[in-house]
């Protein structure tokens, strides 16, 4: 299994409508500026989880990383989670 330090986590959003983005991704930004700690505060998550799941964006969030990251979200539009992916 790949260590922490082998980890991209990003704010991945798809259209709310699937049949506009087939249930694909329509973009996606890393998340940089926060630590493990920091992300499992804003999800309310106890320290010990790790964390690999995916994990839905909600307005609570948005307003938090909306000014870490000057990022506009559109909950109109889209559908927002959390991922993480091991890297290569």
């Amino acid at each position: 299994m790949s260590g922490p330090e082998n980890l991209t986590r990003e704010i991945v959003w798809y259209h709310k409508d699937s049949a506009i983005g087939d249930d694909k991704p329509v973009g996606s930004a890393p998340l940089r500026s926060l630590n493990l700690q920091q992300i499992q505060r804003l999800w309310n998550l106890p320290e010990g989880n790790p964390m690999f799941d995916s994990f839905e964006i909600t307005a609570t969030q948005a307003g938090v990383l909306q000014k870490l990251y000057e990022f506009q979200f559109d909950f109109e539009k889209f559908d927002y989670f959390l991922e993480t992916s091991a890297d290569d």
